[in-house]
């Protein structure tokens, strides 16, 4: 231990250590909820899920990764913190206004179709996605921060602590898919209020529309890529849905999870260190060095990608057999082959993501994303139909080879981080 924390440093190695306990969490809680629940109701958990996702993405993500930039812009000190409580009290508010509004157009909904579900499942989805972005929130300015263990610390307890909530709360409801997605929400609230003490705030200045306002030349752009991401990245389940039933989406959600998330965990270890030095060189107007950690995060990115997916390839076989349940397994050594490699062509595009959102090129990411949801959506019509959930892995692959190849043509112009050696030196 002595030599690892010498040769990489105490930072390093506590992120990789929060990410393999983030893994073996996923894993542990993978295998506890699909026993307790069948393929159906797992599916309809994870569409229910799927809708919380979509506010977070369009609505507070956004937001969030305008706070993790901006922050390096404050002079620091009682300016800093005088920008997080603004962010703060944004984010809480804008929670309050979306969750109102969900609940009124669900039970309206509810009331038209006469199926009271409809309410308990938009309610449960808007309170999941207030939640996470307060979560959301406190953990992207840990990580802008440079605090970046304590971040994957708090990740790691959750990505147990979410399905064993989930998972009790299935079982004394009776595997009620809205009780379970409210169970998450209220650890994530709880999680929000206890990572603040580690970024305190201060008196808030601005009024939250003004604060908004002041974010929306680059948040704006980020709600157009929250919505195709969506529809890239989560849409294709309820197309399953429609064409399959639940039952196939659960078995695909299941899966999918198990090959994207070790994919995902190593993929964002170069990112997350490299967020505040990338971050602090584009506020402070340093060109050259900014391109050339971008170059090198994306070519240390590449191995460490590449590896991972061999990885899952691998190991599916024995991930199947002792993190999935029976009813779950029939398929699902394919399926997360499939998606390993989409996902692989994702994670290792974070590189490019984060140089695009240090310099404000978030249009960058809104054409990729666009491309790729319309190459998921081709691809899903073509092949769910007569595969079922294969078909929507294997339109994983290849709208993610789409999405890396859109950011890579887009990223060899003179104002990205990808450039040659003869471009650095002059």
């Amino acid at each position: 231990m002595r030599f690892l924390l010498r040769r990489y440093g105490p930072k390093t190695v506590g992120l990789v250590t929060a990410s393999l306990a983030a893994l073996i969490g996923t894993a542990v809680g993978t295998r506890l909820l699909t026993e307790v629940v069948n393929t159906e109701v797992f599916g309809d958990f994870k569409l229910t899920v799927g809708i919380g996702v979509l506010f977070v993405g369009t609505v507070f993500q956004p937001l969030i990764q305008y706070a993790m930039r901006a922050y390096h812009d404050a002079d620091g000190g009682e300016s800093a913190s005088t920008f997080v409580a603004e962010g703060r009290r944004a984010v809480e508010q804008t929670a309050l206004l979306m969750g109102v509004a969900t609940a009124c157009v669900s039970l309206v909904i509810a009331a038209l179709v006469g199926d009271v579900r409809i309410a308990g499942v938009g309610i449960a989805a808007s309170l999941f996605a207030g939640a996470t972005a307060a979560a959301g929130f406190e953990t992207g300015l840990l990580d802008t921060r440079g605090s970046v263990v304590t971040a994957a610390s708090y990740r790691a307890v959750a990505a147990l602590a979410l399905p064993v909530a989930a998972a009790l709360t299935a079982i004394a409801t009776g595997s009620s898919s809205a009780a379970m997605v409210l169970a998450q929400a209220l650890l994530l609230l709880a999680a929000a209020y206890f990572l603040r003490r580690f970024t305190p705030g201060g008196t808030p200045v601005l009024k939250v529309r003004a604060w908004i306002r002041n974010s929306l030349p680059f948040s704006f752009p980020l709600a157009a890529v929250g919505l195709v991401s969506w529809l890239f990245n989560i849409g294709d389940r309820y197309l399953l849905a429609a064409l399959a039933g639940a039952s196939e989406v659960g078995v695909y959600a299941a899966a999918y999870g198990l090959a994207a998330s070790p994919l995902a965990a190593l993929g964002s270890l170069l990112p997350t260190l490299a967020y505040a030095s990338l971050y602090r060189a584009a506020a402070g107007g340093s060109e050259g060095r900014r391109r050339l950690l971008s170059n090198r995060l994306l070519g240390m990115q590449a191995v460490v990608v590449s590896m991972g997916v061999v990885a899952v390839a691998l190991l599916a076989p024995v991930a199947v057999q002792f993190l999935l349940a029976e009813d779950f397994r029939e398929g699902s050594v394919a399926i997360m082959r499939w998606v390993a490699i989409g996902q692989g062509f994702q994670v290792l595009a974070f590189a490019l993501d984060l140089d695009s959102l240090s310099i404000g090129k978030t249009r960058r990411m809104l054409i990729s994303y666009s491309a790729a949801a319309v190459v998921a959506f081709a691809l899903n019509l073509l092949l769910v139909p007569k595969f079922g959930a294969l078909g929507a892995a294997q339109a994983t692959a290849g709208s993610g080879l789409v999405y890396f190849l859109m950011m890579l043509v887009m990223a060899r112009g003179r104002a990205s981080g990808i450039t040659t050696k003869s471009s650095l030196k002059s």
